[in-house]
């Protein structure tokens, strides 16, 4: 059984809490009796991806950008655990601090769910062309269902979409 975003998140906000917190405070994390025991065993389970390999549930679906700015246009699929083929894509190359951006449920801000993916792509006209955009790491996979051309300066998506 593989853990649930929503208890990554939670697990993930309560250990940055705790590393906030001073060295002389102390916080009983297994208070939490079966429930903790149960997030263990979830976390046990949980499986390791490696890049090279097509075995993520992701491998295979696909996702059409919106255009919102730029001239922005095409489509991406995910080719393997650590590989998103950008397909017919189209962008002016306006735009300052432009990058692929990979977030959740449309939020790809870095104060949110979002991170940059690959080279920045500002200052390059595209027109119909293929991009295989690289993974740092096959646990990306598990932090993104969706995909921006995203302007990190202003925080603003120039096309995004979902992957179904």
């Amino acid at each position: 059984m593989k853990i649930k975003l929503s208890q990554y998140i939670v697990l993930l906000a309560a250990v940055l809490t705790l590393a906030s917190c001073g060295s002389d405070t102390k916080v009983d994390i297994d208070a939490g009796g079966s429930n903790s025991e149960q997030m263990n065993d979830d976390m046990d389970m949980m499986a390791d991806y490696q890049c090279g390999q097509n075995d993520h549930p992701s491998v295979g679906k696909t996702m059409v950008f919106s255009t919102l700015a730029h001239d922005v246009s095409g489509s991406a699929q995910i080719i393997d655990n650590c590989t998103i083929r950008v397909s017919a894509f189209n962008y002016d190359g306006g735009g300052p601090a432009v990058y692929f951006y990979g977030g959740i449920d449309g939020n790809y801000r870095d104060d949110g769910a979002g991170f940059a993916i690959g080279p920045m792509l500002n200052g390059t006209v595209y027109s119909g062309d293929s991009i295989d955009v690289t993974l740092t790491s096959a646990d990306q996979l598990d932090k993104l269902n969706g995909l921006s051309v995203w302007c990190a300066d202003f925080n603003v998506s120039f096309g995004d979409g979902l992957f179904m």
